[in-house]
Parts: structure tokens; sequence; C-alpha cells
């Protein structure tokens, strides 16, 4: 009798261990699925933005044939210069 009742406190115990562990669990995937969700959104504007910039970028070579040399090439430059951040972040957020 006496062991029945250890065999059982034991059982309640890990029982409860294993509640407790389960609603850890059920928190992290909670905490995570929040963070895959910033994530997706702060790829899904880094695209956009790369999308934008990449149209500001054909527009400036169009103008390119009509514009003077040197504000167009400083223009490009810096465009190059945003694109290649726009791809770092988009990386970064990748990982």
């Amino acid at each position: 009798m006496e062991e029945g009742k250890l065999l059982l406190q034991n059982f309640e115990g890990k029982l409860r261990h294993f509640i407790y562990l389960y609603e850890q669990q059920k928190k992290e995937i909670a905490s995570l699925q929040s963070l895959l969700e910033e994530k997706e959104t702060d790829i899904k504007r880094l695209k956009e933005e790369l999308e934008t910039l990449e149209n500001q970028y054909t527009y400036l070579k169009m103008a390119c044939a009509l514009g003077h040399k040197e504000d167009v090439q400083e223009a490009k430059k810096r465009i190059n210069h945003l694109v290649r951040e726009v791809d770092k972040c988009i990386a970064l957020l990748s990982d």
C-alpha cells in the first residue's frame, strides 16, 4: 500500500513537471512565431524597397542618356550603394 502511494506521488510529480515543460514550450513557440512574423514583415518591406530602388535605377539609366555625366554618375553610385545595403539587410534577415 505504501509503495503504491510512493509510486503515485512519483507519477504525479513527473506529470506536473511534464505539464510545466509543455507550457514552457508553448510560450517559446509563440515567441518564435511572433519573431518569425516580424522577420517576414521586414523581408517583405526590404524586398519592396529593393524593387523601388531598382526601378529608380532604371529611370536613372534612361535619364543618363539625356543628362550630365557627372551628376548621373554620382547618382548611380549612390543608388548602387543603397541597393547593396538593402541586399545586406535582406541577407541578415534571412539568416
